[in-house]
């Protein structure tokens, strides 16, 4: 994953903002300094919600804000009149999206300027908020199962971002009004349970699961702009009486055996098995012990929170019936990476004229984050040569060497891998 990007041209009609105060050439040149920006990196948008993404700079005035979408500059001049839905708040260059549109989606960056440097902000991404219908099926589905049986419910979520969040209901018969009945939701518990594609599995069938004159129903919806949308009726028929026939136990669903995780997220684990009577589930570490404090089950599920690297390992999921005599048994790996971390980062630093600097930058990170310095919001790989200036270190090291007065400039690094990347600057301060 890559982090911010330089520009190289400026078109003439651009977003700009100055901050205008009284500034003597005589005094030092402070470059610019962000000290606000958007702390995601990814935002979803939703009609009618306005969306700030900061952007507040220190140094010496004035300083003049420029925005850009998907690295081209944003003319939104006509976005500082009254009722325009994109602008940028007074007295800051923090830019406001009034009434996102699916149109307004993209990589959004700042770079603040003035006379003595230019700084960068990181690239924030916006992704318009949707959620589509449900693909109609041609007749409504129907289920059949025997008591003390396995029957599985599916699902077929919709498109929608952010990811749709599902679950099942049991809505009335619609072909006759006179049994009205209000929606129910699906309680999930020790046989019933929902795999990670939205498919609802009732592991051991009771005849009160189906329920007179009421379909499921498997309904998604959308964590953003909390909208709702059902799938087509399914119909649950069981057959057969009392406590069933005894069944060994069964495993009917697992997530993947290999599970990546990136460090800081969780990692979840789902074993579903059936069986008549119910099977219990149980889950442990193969290499090691499970972490009490970050480490719960729930509803056939093992989920570890704050994933750290030496949770990487081999996991287990164990269902027993009383009549099977031995568990059925079912292994998963998991493998813990991790976005870059710094390890050591540039700082302010002033020196005087005649004197040299350096800028440390390097991170931790599976794999190991390659590092990329930019000056005054342009790649370093970009610059003319200059005898002055060297990158060594395996590209972790800056250093300048006779600065000069002029020389005052903003010093910024991008470490980034596979999974995600930081952003860091400093401001180089050179006096007389």
């Amino acid at each position: 994953m890559k982090g911010p990007v330089g520009l190289r041209e400026m078109a003439p009609l651009v977003a700009t903002l100055a901050i205008l105060s009284v500034f003597s050439l005589s005094e030092a040149c402070h470059p610019p300094s962000i000290t606000e920006q958007a702390r995601y990196k990814t935002v979803y948008l939703a009609a009618y919600e306005s969306r700030r993404l900061p952007c507040v700079a220190n140094g010496s005035s004035p300083l003049t804000y420029v925005w850009t979408k998907n690295g081209h500059p944003l003319d939104i001049t006509d976005g500082l009149s009254i009722g325009s839905g994109i602008f940028i708040e007074e007295g800051s260059g923090t830019l406001v999206i009034g009434n996102p549109q699916a149109s307004d989606q993209g990589y959004y960056q700042c770079r603040v300027s003035n006379p003595c440097g230019t700084s960068l902000s990181v690239v924030t991404h916006t992704i318009h908020s949707f959620i589509h219908p449900f693909m109609p099926m041609a007749e409504p589905r129907v289920v059949t199962a025997m008591v003390g049986g396995s029957a599985v419910l599916r699902c077929h979520p919709p498109q929608s971002a952010p990811p749709a969040e599902v679950s099942w209901m049991l809505f009335s018969d619609d072909s006759d009004p006179s049994n009205f009945r209000y929606p129910m939701p699906v309680q999930l518990d020790d046989r019933r349970t929902v795999d990670h594609y939205g498919n609802l599995y009732i592991t051991n069938v009771h005849p009160e699961d189906a329920v007179p004159d009421m379909k499921y129903r498997c309904v998604a919806m959308n964590p953003m702009t909390r909208t709702l949308v059902t799938g087509d009726d399914t119909k649950l028929v069981v057959n057969g009486h009392g406590f069933g026939t005894v069944l060994l136990t069964q495993l009917m669903w697992a997530t993947p055996s290999y599970i990546l995780v990136v460090k800081g997220q969780k990692a979840t684990m789902k074993c579903i098995f059936s069986g008549n009577p119910v099977p219990t589930t149980t889950w442990q570490r193969v290499d090691g012990e499970l972490d009490s404090s970050r480490t719960y089950e729930d509803n056939f599920e093992l989920t570890i929170r704050d994933v750290q690297p030496n949770d990487s390992g081999q996991y287990e999921c164990s269902g027993l019936g009383s009549q099977n005599g031995h568990a059925i048994r079912h292994l998963f790996h998991l493998l813990v990476k991790s976005a870059p971390e710094w390890r050591s980062q540039p700082i302010d630093t002033t020196v005087a004229s005649g004197q040299g600097a350096q800028f440390e930058c390097s991170a931790t990170g599976n794999p190991l984050p390659t590092v990329e310095w930019f000056i005054n919001g342009q790649p370093y790989q970009s610059l003319p040569a200059d005898p002055k200036r060297s990158v060594s270190g395996n590209g972790t090291t800056l250093t300048f060497l006779q600065l000069e007065a002029s020389d005052s400039q903003v010093i910024q690094c991008n470490a980034s891998n596979t999974y995600g990347y930081i952003w860091a600057d400093a401001a180089l301060y050179v006096h007389d």
